[in-house]
């Protein structure tokens, strides 16, 4: 969305506008599982039962772990990125890559033991690409492989939270050149996305624990035939 936007009014500088939106979403996620989040943090300073305190940091080594894949994109591609930005096509092929990961992880099922949280970091990283989406990916993914719903819904965020972090550092040099004009606009914006953010969260999950997720592919493949069209 943020993709097309730029396309259609094009005045701010789009990688570090891109990175404020997901900042606020940051913030939104931190909220939103903050229960979760004192549990992990809890669990590996040791001040939870032992059982407690293996799961905890168990789900810490996979999250660092799962983000591997997206550093390595980030470094190795990132300064690329924005050629994706600017041509409408990619962010059709976007569009339509998370319209079939939605479908694919409504009726599709490979579960496996061990390594699928590497997977679903690898997921992650294609993200990079305007149009296919971080969450939608990454939920979908650790279901197909065999997460439970509420597993893979967790999961998914918490991982988003070192990925839109270390974007948001990655960043840093770009939005201190704000000027004041952009930096009044940066904090509506992280404003904005942290209400919407919150918004977007809970009604996620409740169609994803309902299984009604996928009913948003119909959505993302009539952006996507608008963006190869239109834009």
């Amino acid at each position: 969305h943020l993709a097309i936007f730029y396309r259609l009014l094009g005045d701010y500088p789009l990688l570090a506008l891109d990175v404020l939106a997901h900042l606020g979403t940051l913030i939104a996620i931190v909220w939103f599982f903050r229960s979760d989040l004192s549990l992990l943090v809890r669990g590996v300073l040791g001040q939870a039962s032992p059982k407690t305190t293996k799961e905890q940091r168990q789900l810490l080594v996979e999250l660092i772990l799962a983000s591997l894949p997206v550093v390595l994109v980030g470094l190795l591609f990132g300064h690329r990125v924005a050629l994706f930005f600017t041509n409408s096509k990619f962010l059709a092929v976007g569009f339509w890559v998370t319209a079939l990961l939605l479908v694919l992880g409504r009726f599709w099922r490979l579960p496996l033991k061990r390594g699928r949280f590497f997977l679903v970091g690898i997921c992650q990283a294609l993200a990079i690409i305007p149009g296919i989406s971080r969450s939608a990916s990454t939920i979908v993914s650790g279901r197909i492989l065999g997460e439970s719903k509420e597993r893979a819904f967790k999961f998914s965020f918490l991982l988003g939270l070192i990925s839109i972090g270390g974007a948001a550092i990655y960043e840093v040099p770009q939005i201190i050149r704000f000027n004041n004009g952009q930096a009044k606009v940066a904090l509506v914006v992280i404003a904005v996305s942290s209400l919407s953010g919150l918004l977007a969260l809970k009604t996620l999950r409740r169609l994803f624990l309902s299984d009604r997720m996928w009913y948003l592919s119909f959505y993302c493949f009539l952006l996507g035939l608008a963006a190869f069209f239109f834009l």
